[in-house]
């Protein structure tokens, strides 16, 4: 509701706290009856009703940016293999083993994310005395399949990246 601008609120950059909302501006949105409430909110956001774009983009009455939705979107054949292709030549530069801290701020996940994507298995990684080192193309890899398309929380550089190569959203 704050992504599309349903509450009016403030972005702020700090790692935990992402939006300020006014308390006026919450109570005034509970006092609208249902019926008031049930037309602001976009459909298929939080219903299960179903859309005729399933790919949702960011909301023009947005006070706190847009929502970028492309939950629905997956990366077929030919489209995939040339996202690969893009990724490589944009991380050609990269050193081929990263450390967890690097991949962090290289893609710009929290390192808690990166770990959390590694312990579950989505990134592969290998424990050296204490230390995770990542490979490269373990994060183009991970970056390619569905499970990251699915992420509703991507970081800047990522909605970029798919904004840059894919297009359309």
């Amino acid at each position: 509701m704050l992504q599309n601008g349903i509450i009016p609120c403030e972005i702020r950059n700090t790692p935990t706290h992402n939006y300020t909302i006014r308390k006026e501006d919450v109570l005034s949105y509970m006092e609208k009856s249902e019926r008031e409430k049930r037309k602001e909110i976009p459909v298929g956001i939080f219903n299960a009703k179903k859309t005729n774009n399933p790919r949702r983009t960011e909301s023009p009455a947005s006070d706190c940016g847009g929502y970028f939705d492309d939950t629905h979107y997956k990366l077929r054949g030919k489209e995939r293999a040339r996202f690969k292709e893009m990724l490589e030549d944009l991380l050609s530069a990269v050193p081929d083993t990263l450390t967890v801290d690097e991949v962090a701020e290289l893609i710009g996940y929290h390192r808690r994310t990166i770990l959390r994507y590694v312990q579950r298995k989505y990134i592969y990684a290998v424990n050296i005395m204490g230390k995770y080192y990542i490979s490269k193309y373990s994060i183009i890899n991970y970056l390619t399949t569905d499970k990251a398309f699915k992420n509703t929380q991507k970081s800047e550089w990522h909605i970029s990246i798919i904004n840059n190569i894919i297009g359309g959203y």
